[in-house]
């Protein structure tokens, strides 16, 4: 089980973009502000 305070900072939450890491799925999403898309952390789409 993860942690609650495991993406509490920036760098962290990046990371797990980054690696698409499926745990952070129910933590956190991405999104690009000017198109309005959103994807959780293990979403295949391009990074911004």
């Amino acid at each position: 089980m993860i942690s609650i305070t495991a993406f509490k900072t920036d760098s962290s939450r990046r990371d797990a973009a980054v690696q698409r890491d499926r745990s952070a799925e129910s933590h956190f999403s991405t999104c690009v502000k000017t198109t309005g898309f959103y994807c959780p952390p293990a979403c295949p789409a391009r990074l911004p």
